[in-house]
């Protein structure tokens, strides 16, 4: 019988944003941020983000400074948006 886990010996705050909102396009890391809504539909800029560790889901922002606090992420369909 074998345990397998993970033993956290510090605790850290970190900006962070859930893996999925980020898309890597060749080693480049981007992530989408509302700028705008309107009756046409949601406005969206591509913005390129430095990544650091991730745990449980949810990556690094090292970057973070570089947005305001009250920055809106798209966290789910970025990957398709991006692409297109």
């Amino acid at each position: 019988m074998y345990v397998e886990a993970e033993i956290f010996t510090t605790t850290d705050s970190l900006p962070a944003l859930p893996q999925e909102a980020i898309v890597n396009i060749d080693e480049l890391y981007c992530v989408l941020i509302k700028t705008d809504e309107d009756s046409e539909g949601i406005k969206f800029d591509r913005k390129q983000i430095q990544v650091g560790k991730t745990v449980n889901g949810f990556t690094e922002i090292k970057n973070a400074g570089d947005f305001n606090e009250n920055s809106q992420f798209l966290v789910k369909g970025a990957f398709n948006l991006i692409n297109e």
